[in-house]
């Protein structure tokens, strides 16, 4: 990953170039101030596109592919699907669960650390500050196409990729390691959370990762944790672009200000949640005894 991330730095810097008129200056202008100038927008997600693929896609499959002797693509289905359709009801679960989620977000934002880590604390929240500025200004797309670009790089490049490393390789790894799945999927949600760099939002995203283990382990398909990944960021994405386009949503008051979801709207969501998760669990499982669901060789 460190090898594909440093050739993905190299890549994307070519790949702007032309947008800068082949001059080196300019870019590292934009590095040295990403959020300075509107028109650093789609360079920003043209090199973070890139990156990610070398990142977390060609290190990862090269490592697979040539250190393991094994095909990448076993890890995509561990048991037969017994359902198609439960790729598309991995995103309907994430959808219903995007309160609870949002609760565990204003949870973690509470935080605090005690007195004699008080610059550490501050340190972390220079850096949360630092990260809502950069994705503030990501998501500020003044056109349709920044918006399509956005979805590309940001939903469908990191719900593919990100899940290829650490449903597919990492929690495969650690279930061949230790035979229990619960603990390769809580140790892989715990990395996925924590490489993202984000104490304010660590618990969240490792509830999230979690999530995102279960229904690849049950349903033993890696499209499904895909498409749910997909479907929370795009989420996301599409909140953002509609907000300011049709309601004149004031983006960055609403990331530097996290507000608790309301009572009711959690208290009608969390059950549905939880029940189309244990209905999931059912129809995937059905008919496959949990400790016979095959494993990565």
């Amino acid at each position: 990953m460190l090898g594909g991330y440093l050739i993905g730095q190299f890549l994307s810097i070519i790949i702007v170039l032309p947008y800068f008129g082949f001059d080196l200056d300019a870019i590292f202008a934009m590095t040295a101030n990403m959020t300075g100038d509107e028109s650093y927008r789609t360079p920003l997600l043209l090199i973070q596109g890139v990156s990610s693929f070398c990142l977390f896609g060609a290190g990862p499959w090269y490592f697979w592919k040539f250190t393991k002797g094994e095909s990448p693509m076993q890890l995509f289905h561990l048991k037969p699907m017994t359902n198609n359709r439960l790729i598309l009801a991995g995103g309907g679960i994430i959808l219903l669960a995007i309160p609870t989620i949002g609760w565990f977000v204003y949870l973690n934002q509470q935080m605090a650390l005690p007195e004699a880590f008080k610059e550490l604390e501050l340190y972390m929240k220079d850096m949360e500050v630092r990260l809502a500025e950069t994705t503030l200004f990501l998501l500020g797309f003044q056109s349709i196409y920044q918006f399509i670009l956005g979805l590309l790089v940001v939903a469908v490049l990191a719900g593919i990729l990100e899940e290829f490393v650490f449903r597919g390789i990492l929690q495969n790894m650690f279930l061949k390691q230790w035979g229990n799945a619960h603990m390769a999927i809580w140790i892989s949600a715990i990395v996925f959370s924590a490489i993202h760099m984000q104490f304010y939002g660590f618990l969240p995203r490792m509830l999230l990762g979690a999530l995102f283990g279960y229904l690849y382990w049950w349903s033993g398909n890696l499209y499904v944790p895909m498409f749910a990944h997909f479907v929370n960021n795009a989420y996301t994405l599409v909140s953002a672009y509609v907000g300011q386009q049709f309601f004149e949503t004031n983006l960055e008051e609403e990331m530097l200000s996290v507000q608790a979801p309301s009572f009711w709207f959690i208290l009608i969501s969390t059950p549905l949640f939880i029940g189309a998760l244990y209905s999931f669990y059912r129809v995937s499982t059905a008919g496959v005894p949990e400790q016979k669901v095959p494993t990565v060789e």
